[in-house]
This record gives structure tokens, C-alpha cells and sequence, in this order.
């Protein structure tokens, strides 16, 4: 892991809720893999006093990209951050993802869990055929398509209230008939891949991996807040900073 003083030097509105942030981080850049994440520590005081994980959505040469969500005080200040101004960084965390065993790819999204899988799908794209499932609760929540589209062989969506795509939950969509001899990683709230993971096991020509999005006290196996228990016993943990944040979704209880 490296500690890494970054400059902001692009960040947007992808929404009114989400945005696009791209750091300058050579080292980082250098060392990054799908499936890592970064904490950021917001202020140079105490006050918020943990760093805050992001996924690694995007990494070009020199410099990384994350993508959040407004959900509390850290993402509202560091909603607040100027091009130019700078955040310190530690990362890359986390076990990057192995080679998928099958050829075929699909990714399965649910809302802001699509961050993590963009940098996969690029990495992936020369040598996998990759489809993409993607939900969220409105239209106006779907982000990153147009990239998504130069990397997909197909794109299909979901929203709740049926703006864009078909009317309900991503998980609607699959059926683990048409996905043999695939590898499916998936991202977005617990519940649906709670749901991913009740669809897809008994397919034994299924590789199914989740990204799991937990608030993280250090992001270096030294607090060990970050617990996930192990499906083949009830008093064993994985900790999700060093053992994942991807898992084998076979091997966990979620």
C-alpha cells in the first residue's frame, strides 16, 4: 500500500447525487487492479476522523478515478473539493480479482455498485465477451452507459418506478439457464446480492463474485470491523479490507 498526497484534477456531476472524482496518483496509478479501493482522507483535521473507502472505478497512467454517492458528512465535504486542491490517499487496498475462469462475463449492478465494475470491464474487454445488467430506482440514477456501451456486447436495465428499461429489480432479469459457463461479478446493496447469490449457486458452471460496499475503520486489516462470515462456519470471518472486497459469493454468508 502506498500513502500518496493527490491533487484533484477533474470533478463533476455525473447527477445531482453522484459524482466523478480523477486524482492525480502516479504511484497509486502504477499499482492499481479491479476489485482494489482506496481510502481518502477527506480533511487534514480529526474531523471526520476515519478515511473514507471508494472503490477504484477507473485508473488511466498517472492518475485514478472514483465515483460516490451523497450519503453522509464525509461525501458532502468532499463533495466540496476544488480542481487544484489536495486529498491524501492510501492505496491501493484490497485483493485485486484473479482471471475469470469462463470466457463470458456478466456483470450485475445495482445503483452505485456499477463504479467498481467499469474498471473490470476495461481490463476484461480484449479477451472476454461481456454483458452488463444494470439497475436502479429511476432513470436519472443510470450513470456511466455511454462507456459502458464501447465494452459491452450487450446492456440490459432495469429501473423501479420504470423510466428506462424494464419496470423492477435488476434480479428480475437473470436466469442461470442462459448463464452457463460464465463468471458473474456483481456490486450494489446487500440485498441483491443476497438475491444473486439464491439464483445463481446451485449453477455449478457459474462463478458468481460479489463486491462488498462496508463502511472500513483502517482498509488494512488492523481494527477488524470489517467482518463477513464464512459459509463453512458460523465462528470464522473473513475481513473485508484484506480478504476481499471481492468474495466468492459461495464462500460467504451475507
Amino acid at each position: 500500500m502506498i500513502r500518496e498526497r493527490t491533487r484533484i484534477i477533474q470533478h463533476q456531476h455525473l447527477t445531482p447525487e453522484i459524482y466523478s472524482l480523477w486524482l492525480s496518483a502516479p504511484k497509486i496509478a502504477q499499482h492499481s487492479k479491479p476489485g482494489q479501493f482506496l481510502q481518502l482522507q477527506i480533511s487534514e483535521t480529526f474531523d471526520p476522523f476515519l478515511a473514507r473507502p471508494f472503490s477504484i472505478a477507473d485508473v488511466q497512467t498517472d492518475k485514478v478515478r472514483i465515483i460516490y454517492r451523497i450519503r453522509g458528512k464525509g461525501t458532502n465535504m468532499l463533495k466540496t473539493k476544488k480542481v487544484g486542491e489536495y486529498l491524501s490517499v492510501l492505496g491501493p487496498l484490497g485483493k485485486a480479482i484473479e482471471k475469470p475462469k469462463y470466457k463470458k462475463i456478466t456483470l450485475i449492478a445495482g445503483g452505485i455498485g456499477i463504479a467498481p465494475l467499469l474498471y473490470l470491464a476495461k481490463c476484461l474487454k480484449d479477451k472476454y465477451e461481456i454483458n452488463l445488467f444494470y439497475g436502479t430506482r429511476t432513470k436519472k440514477d443510470l450513470i456511466l452507459l455511454d462507456e459502458f456501451k464501447l465494452l459491452c456486447r450487450k446492456i440490459s436495465l432495469a429501473t423501479e418506478d420504470g423510466t428506462k428499461g424494464h419496470r423492477g429489480l435488476v434480479t428480475d432479469l437473470l436466469d442461470s439457464n442462459k448463464l452457463s459457463q460464465t463468471t458473474v461479478f456483481t456490486c450494489g446493496p446487500k440485498l441483491m446480492l443476497k438475491k444473486v447469490q439464491n439464483l445463481l449457486w446451485q449453477n455449478s458452471q457459474i462463478k458468481v463474485f460479489g463486491f462488498l460496499e462496508e463502511m472500513l475503520g483502517c482498509g488494512c486489516g488492523l481494527c477488524f470491523t470489517c467482518a463477513v462470515r464464512k459459509k463453512e462456519s458460523s465462528e470464522d470471518y473473513y475481513h473485508i479490507c484484506t480478504d476481499g472486497p471481492v468474495f466468492d459469493l459461495s464462500s460467504i454468508e451475507l
